[in-house]
C-alpha cells in the first residue's frame, strides 16, 4: 500500500513538474521579456567596449564599477554565460510554442479539423439534385479548384482547400528563428577570434586570442608577400592591403589578397584586415650633387654602409620616421669621413635647401616603407547553421505572406418534402470579411440564376 502512494505522488509530481515546465515555455510574455532583455544586452555590447586586452582588465580590476563588469563579462557580452543562458531559453520558449501548435496545424492539413469563422445559410424550394451543380460550379470559381464531394440523394457536402501551404509558414519561421539561435549558441561556444602581425616578405602562424591574449597557432602559415598602401591627396591612408599565400604541410593551398571589408576565408577561418604598423624601410633614395655640378642617385639600405661617389665618406641610414610636420618624413644618417668621429645628421624631405655631406649637396628624396599588415583571425563553426536558418526565415515569410490558407465547405440538405438547406461555411487565415461577402454573393447568384 505505501509503495503505491508513493508511485502516484511521484507521478504526479512528474506531471506536475511537466506542466510547469509546458505553462512556463509555451509563454508569450516569457518571449517577450526574452527579447526585451537581448535588446538591452545587445545595446550594453555596443556601448561598453568589447573585447578589451589583458591589461585593460588588469586595470578594469582596481575599480568597483570594473570588478562588477568582470563579474557580467560585461567586456565580452555575447560571450558572457548570461547572454547564453538567454539564447537557450529563447530556443526552449520558441521550441515550447511550436510543440503546442503543431497538432492543430497537423490537423488542419489533414482535414481532420475545421475551424469555421462564418456561416450562412439559405433555404431553397428545389430538390438538393437541382442545385448542387450550380453551388458547387459557383464555390469552385471562387476557390479555383475542384471541391472533394460526397453524397446521398438527400445530401451533399462538398469541401475545399486552397493554399494549404500556409500552415507551415509558423513552423517554419519558428524552427528558423530556433537554427539561427543555435548556429549562434555554436559559434558563441565553439568559435575565436584572434591577431596576428606579419612583417612584409616574412610568414607566420603564431596568433593572440582575443581577449585573453593566449598565443594559438593557425593549422597553416601565412606568408605575406606584398603589402600596399595608398593615400589621400591629404595624405591621410586611403586604402591598404595585403597579398598572402595560404601554406599547409609545404604546399601553397591559397593565394589572394584581403583589403578592409573583403576577407579571406580558407577552411572555415576568415583573415581580416585591421591595421598596419611601419617596423623599417627597404631603402632610402638619395639624390647628390657634386662640386662640379654632377648628379648621382644613392639608394642606402638600412644596415649597409655606402660610401659616396667620390671620396672617402661613408653614409649609414641610423632612424627614418615618416613625419607629420609641414618639413615631411625625415632620416638620421651617420656620416664616417676618414679618421673623423662619426656624426649623426638629420635630413627632412620637404626641406629646400640641401644638406652638404662632404663634397656633395645631399637631398632626401625618397623612401621604400617596410610595412607589418595586422590581420585580425575569426573562426565561427556555426555560420552555415545561421544562413540555413535564415533562408529558412525568409522561405517561412514568404509561404506566410503570399499565402492564404482558405477552407470552404457547403451542405446541401433535403429538410422537407418541398424545402432544402444550403450551408455555406468557410475559414480564412487573411481578408476574412471579404471571403465572406464574395461566397454569399457567388452562391446567392448562382441560385437566383437558375
Amino acid at each position: 500500500m505505501d509503495v503505491s502512494t508513493s508511485g502516484h505522488r511521484t507521478s504526479e509530481t512528474r506531471a506536475s513538474f511537466w506542466d510547469f515546465f509546458d505553462r512556463t515555455f509555451t509563454s508569450i510574455r516569457l518571449a517577450i521579456f526574452l527579447l526585451f532583455a537581448l535588446a538591452i544586452a545587445s545595446i550594453l555590447g555596443t556601448v561598453i567596449p568589447q573585447e578589451i586586452t589583458f591589461q585593460q582588465l588588469r586595470q578594469a580590476q582596481e575599480t568597483l564599477y570594473g570588478r562588477l563588469a568582470l563579474i557580467l563579462d560585461l567586456h565580452q557580452v555575447y560571450r558572457s554565460w548570461w547572454f547564453l543562458l538567454l539564447l537557450v531559453l529563447l530556443c526552449l520558449n520558441l521550441g515550447g510554442c511550436l510543440r503546442k501548435r503543431i497538432p492543430a496545424i497537423l490537423a488542419d492539413w489533414s482535414g481532420k479539423r475545421f475551424k469555421e469563422t462564418f456561416i450562412l445559410t439559405m433555404e431553397e424550394t428545389r430538390p438538393v439534385e437541382a442545385i448542387k451543380s450550380l453551388v458547387s460550379d459557383a464555390v469552385s470559381g471562387v476557390m479555383h479548384s475542384p471541391p472533394r464531394m460526397e453524397g446521398t440523394a438527400d445530401e451533399w457536402r462538398f469541401d475545399w482547400t486552397r493554399h494549404r501551404i500556409h500552415l507551415i509558414g509558423f513552423p517554419l519561421i519558428h524552427l528558423a528563428i530556433i537554427i539561427v539561435l543555435l548556429g549562434a549558441l555554436v559559434g558563441l561556444l565553439f568559435g575565436f577570434k584572434g591577431a596576428i602581425q606579419i612583417r612584409e616578405g616574412s610568414t607566420g602562424s603564431r596568433y593572440a586570442r582575443i581577449p585573453s591574449g593566449q598565443p594559438a597557432v593557425l593549422p597553416f602559415e601565412i606568408a605575406l608577400d606584398k603589402f600596399e598602401l595608398s593615400h589621400y591627396p591629404s595624405g591621410e591612408p586611403k586604402e591598404y592591403r595585403s597579398e598572402v599565400r595560404l601554406i599547409q604541410n609545404g604546399q601553397e593551398v591559397y593565394k589572394g589578397a584581403i583589403r578592409v571589408n573583403h576577407p579571406l576565408t580558407y577552411d572555415g577561418i576568415s583573415l581580416f584586415q585591421s591595421d598596419y604598423k611601419l617596423v623599417g624601410v627597404k631603402g632610402v633614395a638619395l639624390s647628390l650633387e657634386g662640386p662640379d655640378g654632377s648628379s648621382h642617385e644613392l639608394v642606402v639600405a638600412p644596415g649597409v654602409e655606402t660610401a659616396l661617389p667620390k671620396g672617402d665618406v661613408k653614409i649609414r641610414l641610423a632612424a627614418l620616421d615618416p613625419g607629420s610636420s609641414l618639413r615631411g618624413a625625415w632620416i638620421d644618417v651617420t656620416i664616417e669621413h676618414g679618421k673623423d668621429a662619426p656624426q649623426t645628421v638629420r635630413i627632412f624631405q620637404k626641406d629646400a635647401k640641401p644638406t652638404r655631406i662632404g663634397d656633395y649637396e645631399v637631398r632626401f628624396k625618397s623612401y621604400e616603407p617596410l610595412y607589418a599588415s595586422g590581420l585580425q583571425i575569426g573562426y565561427d563553426p556555426g555560420a552555415y547553421i545561421v544562413w540555413l536558418g535564415c533562408i529558412m526565415l525568409m522561405a517561412g515569410f514568404v509561404v506566410t505572406l503570399f499565402t492564404n490558407y482558405r477552407r470552404v465547405r457547403v451542405q446541401i440538405t433535403r429538410v422537407g418534402p418541398h424545402k432544402t438547406r444550403v450551408k455555406v461555411s468557410g475559414s480564412s487565415r487573411r481578408m476574412r470579411q471579404e471571403f465572406r461577402e464574395t461566397l454569399e454573393k457567388t452562391t446567392k447568384g448562382a441560385i437566383a440564376s437558375a
